[in-house]
């Protein structure tokens, strides 16, 4: 069940359902005119949403078809619609506690669900239908690190800065935090950094230090060591298409799909699943700069420095003196510092 910020379309699962009630109904018979008996069926059932508490939901759609509109008004006969917001301290519903049992039904508190009570099915061959809800987590767009302190419960700090996004809608689903925020971070090229602090996110291109060109080239063993070693992947190797799958608001949270395409050799091609709200001119300048950063990103720098590069942290956007462009910090290591802090005389 994924974790709901802003406002989002999400289809959800099923928890909970009785089985098919027949309705029977005659008419006719009047004048030696045939009697006619005409079955309905109904069912009630339970749908999660969320793993988070929610706001409220607006329209829900029935196999594609408007089921309820945003007055709250249902096209199929129903008898109660009821939602819980996913609190910790929410009430059992009354009727699956009368359906199952008060002491063995759960009142799946910090979960978002809606109780269908009754809902006619005729109009979906007399089966539970296809749902998809629109769901209002928050009221406002979702500032990307809060999203990432709920997830990781604390573990990434809220205070990384300006400059990262916001995002008006998120389905965060998973095995762990890092299959929950991989698409965020990928999709807007952010870093991750472990400091001294605890984690944080850092934007885009935010450049926090630079390299000059005396802290390279640092001798070892009383030998001096070759400071820079330049790479260049093959071009065939980036994507010449970049597709960002993600959700319209401008098209009721349908799935969107906008591609961005480079000119050059290559067949590769790339997509990212982006659970978000995105208009289409987003989604497409997301997979422009997907595409840029993988051309640019082809070229990799190995630098031996000396002491000085100890405080740079990977995840960190740094300048290097005589090299052109942004360069962020993949791994480091150090090695063949000596400590002469207790040097001792014979």
């Amino acid at each position: 069940i994924p974790r709901l910020f802003g406002a989002m379309r999400v289809a959800g699962t099923v928890i909970w359902a009785t089985d098919l009630v027949e309705h029977r109904s005659t008419s006719g018979g009047g004048k030696g005119k045939p009697k006619t008996t005409t079955y309905t069926y109904s069912t009630s059932f339970a749908v999660a949403l969320s793993a988070r508490q929610i706001g409220s939901i607006g329209r829900i759609w029935a196999d594609g078809n408007l089921l309820r509109g945003s007055a709250g008004d249902f096209k199929s006969p129903i008898t109660s619609f009821r939602v819980y917001a996913g609190s910790e301290d929410q009430a059992l519903d009354s009727q699956i506690a009368a359906h199952r049992g008060a002491s063995t039904t759960p009142a799946h508190r910090g979960i978002a669900y809606a109780v269908f009570q009754d809902l006619t099915l005729t109009d979906f061959g007399n089966r539970i239908p296809s749902l998809t809800f629109e769901v209002f987590a928050d009221a406002a767009a979702v500032p990307v690190a809060d999203l990432a302190f709920d997830l990781s419960d604390g573990l990434i700090a809220r205070d990384a800065g300006s400059g990262l996004p916001a995002v008006r809608g998120y389905a965060a689903s998973g095995r762990s935090v890092a299959d929950a925020l991989s698409p965020l971070v990928e999709g807007y090229a952010l870093g991750l950094r472990d400091g001294a602090s605890g984690m944080s996110l850092l934007p885009a291109g935010a450049i926090e230090a630079g390299i000059v060109a005396e802290m390279v080239g640092a001798r070892f063993n009383a030998r001096a060591e070759r400071g820079v070693k330049a790479r260049r992947a093959r071009a065939e190797d980036v994507p010449v298409r970049m597709s960002v799958r993600h959700y319209d608001p401008a098209r009721d949270y349908q799935a969107g799909l906008q591609t961005s395409e480079r000119g050059g050799a290559g067949r590769v091609e790339r997509d990212l699943d982006l659970p978000a709200s995105l208009s289409a001119s987003e989604a497409r300048a997301l997979a422009e700069a997907q595409v840029q950063q993988l051309w640019t990103g082809r070229r990799t720098l190995e630098l031996r420095c000396d002491w000085r590069a100890l405080t740079l942290e990977p995840g960190a956007v740094v300048t290097i003196e005589g090299q052109s462009g942004r360069w962020r910090i993949e791994r480091s290591e150090w090695e063949g510092f000596l400590d002469f802090s207790q040097k001792r005389t014979d």
